[in-house]
């Protein structure tokens, strides 16, 4: 046999390689697929948290009153000045949800929520909790003494087995 006429793959071969590749992605999807979630929650808290920042900084350097407004079925956060001009707003991705505001008021929790703050007050005490599909969890947290918003994973409990 000529080897000049064996030069080409066989298509027993070229489905081998097919299969392996398929198998691989198959075997790494799960993993990537939950590590872009976990980057796209940890994105959406940090844009909240910087959006409660720039709130803090519109009431003690402007001295301006500023409302927050929370839409859970939305996942629209709003921060605007009473006086016009100052209006910042952040829409969740796909995926992730506001699951609660806390402290929650006493009934049926609101499905729009709006906070006012004013200057030489304290920030009020404010949890958003933010969920997403897979259900990670992320907590905003802003300390009413600082006025500092910080994210927090908040621990899993123990599941029994």
């Amino acid at each position: 046999m000529n080897l000049r006429s064996r030069r080409g793959v066989t298509l027993i071969e070229m489905m081998l390689v097919v299969l392996l590749v398929s198998l691989m992605a198959a075997l790494t999807f799960p993993g990537v697929s939950s590590g872009l979630d976990s980057i796209r929650m940890r994105t959406a808290a940090d844009a909240v948290a910087g959006l409660l920042a720039q709130a803090m900084v519109q009431v003690e350097r402007r001295q301006e009153p500023v409302e927050f407004t929370v839409v859970r079925d939305e996942g629209l956060i709003e921060v605007r000045s009473l006086r016009p001009g100052f209006h910042r707003e952040y829409k969740l991705p796909d995926g992730i949800t506001i699951d609660r505001v806390l402290p929650e008021p006493p009934g049926e929790p609101p499905a729009v929520r709006s906070i006012l703050v004013f200057p030489g007050a304290t920030f009020p005490r404010v949890t958003l909790v933010l969920v997403s599909t897979r259900g990670h969890v992320r907590e905003i947290r802003v300390d009413p003494v600082t006025g500092v918003a910080r994210v927090e994973q908040p621990e899993q409990p123990e599941q029994a087995e």
